[in-house]
């Protein structure tokens, strides 16, 4: 199982195939497996190098315990940086789902040198005031057996431990909500040079569609991509799976 020392951390990655390197980036409480199996083992297939970690604090990538402080997006995003450079797999198609896509549009902004191209969904831009709801809902997976499972499958955690990474989670983006501190995103979408396929799920059952029409009017060469009918977990699911793995394919063969 390959790792690299990357910022101090013991950082875990999958890397398959060979060819032009595409990052894989998770969304929170996920991992490289969780999120991307189907798509690690297509994109390989079709010639690509593969790169998928998992961010530090989740799934093999622990420890440490997964923290989230005030700079943990960019923090993030530094860990991802150095892994390519350690990697040698620079410039990549990158492609984040939720936090993943944020990092993902971070990673094109702060290292243009290192990003071929983005495709992001679900991601958010900015964290208004009126959003505050949709993250104190997510305390209610606490009392979701399945969620316990999963977090307990996909990062080995016990009901506390589990239970103290959400609410970290929460209390980090309300943090974001009430301006204590700043992701790094909303001055800085012109600072993004390379092509962007914004993604969203018409249902927009979480995040709301604004966040991916204000990022494609923003980002100098964007393209906005509205699936209709479908939410923000859609690229998990089965069938949307299949779908999202072609329109990537067909992404990275345009460009």
């Amino acid at each position: 199982m390959p790792f690299q020392e990357i910022n101090g951390v013991h950082l875990y990655y999958e890397d398959e195939g060979q060819g032009q390197p595409v990052l894989l980036l998770h969304g929170a409480f996920n991992t490289a497996r969780s999120q991307f199996a189907n798509m690690i083992e297509r994109l390989s297939e079709r010639g690509y190098r593969v790169i998928a970690p998992d961010f530090r604090g989740y799934g093999r990538s622990r420890p440490p315990q997964r923290d989230y402080p005030p700079d943990f997006y960019r923090r993030d995003m530094e860990d991802i940086a150095a892994l390519l450079r350690a990697l040698d797999a620079v410039p990549a198609d990158v492609a984040g789902v939720g936090d993943g896509g944020v990092i993902a549009l971070l990673l094109a902004s702060r290292h243009p040198d290192l990003v071929r191209s983005v495709i992001s969904w679900a991601a958010n831009g900015d964290w208004p005031t009126e959003e505050r709801g949709l993250y104190e809902n997510l305390l209610g997976a606490a009392q979701s057996p399945e969620f316990m499972q999963q977090m307990r499958e996909r990062h080995g955690t016990t009901q506390a431990e589990a239970r103290k990474m959400l609410a970290d989670y929460v209390q980090a983006s309300l943090d974001l909500t009430d301006d204590v501190w700043d992701a790094g995103l909303a001055d800085h979408w012109d600072a993004i040079r390379c092509p962007v396929l914004v993604g969203a799920g018409g249902r927009s059952d979480f995040l709301p569609l604004h966040h991916a029409r204000l990022q494609a009017l923003a980002i100098p060469n964007a393209e906005l991509w509205i699936e209709p009918h479908v939410g923000h977990y859609w690229p998990m699911s089965r069938e949307g799976s299949e779908v999202f793995i072609g329109r990537v394919l067909n992404w990275l063969v345009q460009h």
